[in-house]
């Protein structure tokens, strides 16, 4: 699991602290705070008739609170959470998440030369259908964290 799903797990998390849902039949009431950026200040509540409803309200709001906690809570991310009509507060902070640029892939130990080095596939975005696209094999010294392997596909000028 990667840092970044971590995080993301940590801030879906802590926004079921910040965001309710309680009542009744056909009385179920979404409490959630007023302003993402104050979490603890005055709340906003959304009153629903139907059950299922109020849950679609109390993931999104869930969701605009993990964006905020994870420090991208932009107006465009919360945007995009209000269009979604479906999924778990997880799905929902993902899918606002922009895309990274590079994936990687593919991360073994290799020896190059007699020397112990890591060895990984480069994949970057791009094209018609905004796909990934094989870049190249490339390797770094044996030891580098997997955050720092983009580091060694730059050209050296």
């Amino acid at each position: 699991m990667s840092k970044n799903l971590s995080f993301t797990a940590a801030a879906v998390r802590e926004s079921r602290n910040h965001v309710a849902l309680y009542g009744h039949r056909g009385a179920w009431v979404v409490s959630s705070p007023y302003h993402v950026e104050i979490l603890s200040g005055p709340r906003i509540e959304h009153q629903a008739r139907d059950y299922q409803q109020a849950v679609l309200w109390r993931t999104r709001a869930r969701a605009e609170v993990a964006l905020y906690l994870m420090g991208k809570g932009d107006n465009d991310a919360c945007l995009s959470i209000q269009d979604m009509h479906g999924g778990t507060v997880a799905d929902m902070v993902r899918a606002a998440l922009p895309a990274p640029l590079y994936r990687i892939s593919n991360v073994r130990k290799v020896i190059l030369n007699g020397r112990p080095r890591v060895a990984f596939d480069l994949y970057e975005r791009g094209g018609q259908d905004n796909a990934y696209i094989f870049t190249g094999s490339f390797t770094a010294p044996a030891g580098t964290p997997k955050a720092r392997l983009i580091d060694f596909t730059r050209d050296s000028e």
